[in-house]
């Protein structure tokens, strides 16, 4: 028979490893929502940087490690471009926005009617190199074209989601918005602007306007 005080050793024992064991299953949960939580700020900080090949913007060859921009990332073109490169669209992709500084061209192909949707970031540019996008374009952002920007950027049946202004940057000849096939602008309104006091060119080129929705 246990003797009273090994009872109360035991009761005194076993009441203060409660605590413990409830403190261990709060910690691992406090580790578990951590991790999760940096999983998810690392997916959402992982940006799509265009590979340095011809492969189809749909297809994960096409992007640095694999990494397909979304609609709450970026798309990159950058420096990883060591040549001029062309590239079908391959289906729908939706980007939050295209950020380029590239110093060499990068071309995107129609491909059955697929559309590129581009969310709020707009496009900034700011590279020597043109960006041309041959295919349907849903833009929901501003443009801007830096003074440093040099390449041509070309979009073809584009169709505004979204209030716009379009900045311009310096005068070269080069520093210019060209649209080729249709302008739909959905009612919306689009405000086309100086950067930093310099103006470069809108050109419309074959381009049909339609202001209201199509």
């Amino acid at each position: 028979m246990q003797s009273q005080e090994g009872l109360r050793l035991d009761i005194h024992t076993r009441q203060n490893r409660i605590p413990e064991s409830k403190n261990m299953k709060t910690l691992l949960r406090i580790s578990l929502a951590g991790l999760a939580f940096a999983s998810l700020v690392n997916s959402a900080s992982a940006q799509g940087t265009k590979a340095d090949n011809t492969t189809a913007l749909n297809l994960s060859g096409s992007w640095v490690g694999g990494t397909f921009p979304n609609s709450g990332t970026l798309m990159i073109v950058d420096s990883t471009l060591t040549t001029a490169r062309t590239a079908a669209l391959g289906g729908n992709l939706s980007v939050l926005g295209i950020t380029a500084s590239s110093a060499n061209t990068l071309q995107v192909n129609n491909t059955g009617g697929a559309t590129l949707t581009i969310g709020t970031s707009g496009i900034n540019s700011s590279g020597a190199g043109a960006l041309t996008f041959n295919n349907a374009t849903s833009l929901g952002g501003n443009i801007t074209l830096a003074n440093t920007a040099t390449g041509i950027l070309s979009l073809s049946h584009l169709t505004l989601t979204t209030n716009q202004t379009w900045a311009l940057g310096s005068t070269s000849t080069n520093n210019r918005i060209t649209l080729t096939g249709t302008l739909t602008t959905g009612g919306n309104t689009l405000n086309v602007s100086a950067n930093n006091g310099n103006f470069g060119i809108l050109n419309f080129a074959s381009t049909g306007i339609t202001l209201g929705s199509e």
